[in-house]
């Protein structure tokens, strides 16, 4: 499969409309939660709030560094925002649809949505790491490994409505933050033990 095939059968996983990327990137909204604020995704917001004081605040971007998470005994891995395609079953001539989908994951095509989105919105294939670089600022460099780093909610499983539905109550997230706040490993690893088996209905 060329890239473009690989790319729209990764994004054509869930019902939902096609998304385009922002014109310009944007400040991470105020969130509830501070622990949630650039936390969200370890590549995305990040990014986001670099790209917003290189315009906006010039001195905070010459502070802010960029850096993707550790390795661990399982290796290195970051979880992306994906970009999502679907073609319903009732549709009786999904060709041109699979042929629209293809046509947007295309390198060609997505350049022109990473070159818009200056580093927030990356490619999901390995030519994403050089020719189709959209920043020429080197602290976004760490995030070339996107494509070949980046793993789905639930991984190593395939994904599912469950593995997702955990990652948008941040329960793992709100763990961290628990012992943070001064709870014990014991306790919070409890919570979020309980709240995985309601998700997956254990």
């Amino acid at each position: 499969l060329d890239d473009a095939a690989v790319a729209a059968q990764r994004r054509v996983q869930a019902p939902a409309a096609p998304v385009a990327p922002a014109a310009a990137p944007r400040a991470p909204k105020p969130a509830a939660a501070p622990h949630r604020a650039n936390g969200r995704g370890p590549v995305g917001r990040m990014q986001s709030a670099l790209a917003t004081a290189l315009k906006d605040d010039p001195d905070l971007a010459k502070d802010t560094q960029l850096a993707l998470l550790p390795a661990g005994p399982k290796g290195q891995f970051l979880l992306g925002v994906p970009f999502q395609y679907a073609i319903p079953k009732y549709v009786k001539d999904p060709a041109p649809a699979h042929e629209l989908v293809s046509y947007i994951m295309s390198p060609k095509t997505y350049s022109g949505f990473m070159k818009a989105g200056k580093g927030y919105t990356l490619a999901p294939y390995k030519k994403g790491e050089d020719e189709l670089w959209p920043s020429t600022d080197p602290k976004f460099d760490p995030f070339k490994k996107v494509g070949t780093l980046t793993k789905w909610y639930g991984y190593p499983a395939p994904p599912s409505p469950a593995a997702a539905e955990s990652g948008s109550k941040y329960i793992l997230v709100d763990m961290f933050a628990k012992v943070a706040q001064g709870d014990t490993p014991e306790s919070a690893m409890s919570w979020a033990e309980g709240e995985l088996k309601k998700v997956y209905k254990l």
